[in-house]
């Protein structure tokens, strides 16, 4: 078999075609957030669990439901505020309201992989991101989940982010996600919102 000529090849042409992103930011919380999310704890009961496994998952607030602890309530509009002006400015888009809560685990906590419905964003804040708390996973969910093309490339399937405390981060409502288990023993914080 004689070799390929390859000669007639060239002017090869590459474009990355519908990418997502992760914007994130650190901010500076007026008050006691980990304190409020106790707080908040204490309030709630037994909350609302979903994604959540060995750990808790508070009840669901928003725009028009403040959760009554005044440190959370205006550190989510502050949030939201952030978000409205982010998402404005890169997709001339804007939503109307938002909801959130509040997750908090200790040693073997984890969240299953989940989507937050229609949500156009989605915002996640680390209030603690102990030693061992494990990665924020975001994982494609477009059609090369049925094939086998970026298992082994640069960009493959999963994208993973170490939390960092006081950090927001915003991504588009359709990633799947997850938190990894929690191989530490002080306790994980986060806060999660959908942006609708």
């Amino acid at each position: 078999m004689s070799e390929p000529n390859l000669t007639r090849f060239n002017e090869a042409l590459e474009d990355t075609i519908f990418s997502d992103f992760v914007h994130s930011t650190q901010t500076e919380p007026d008050g006691d957030v980990i304190g409020a999310c106790r707080t908040l704890r204490e309030l709630d009961g037994e909350g609302n669990p979903r994604s959540n496994r060995n750990s808790y998952h508070s009840s669901t607030f928003g725009t028009d439901h403040k959760c009554g602890v005044d440190v959370l309530d205006n550190l989510m509009d502050d949030c939201y505020n952030y978000t409205n002006r982010f998402f404005q400015k890169t997709f001339d888009n804007h939503f109307h309201k938002n909801s959130w809560w509040v997750n908090m685990g200790g040693k073997n906590a984890y969240h299953n992989p989940h989507v937050h419905g229609r949500s156009k964003l989605i915002g996640i804040f680390f209030v603690t991101a102990p030693e061992g708390a494990g990665d924020l996973v975001l994982n494609r969910n477009d059609g090369t989940c049925y094939t086998g093309t970026y298992c082994n490339h640069k960009w493959g399937r999963n994208f993973y982010i170490t939390p960092e405390v006081n950090r927001l981060y915003i991504l588009p409502g359709h990633l799947w996600h997850w938190v990894d288990y929690h191989e530490g023993t002080e306790e994980r914080i986060s806060i999660s919102i959908n942006y609708e």
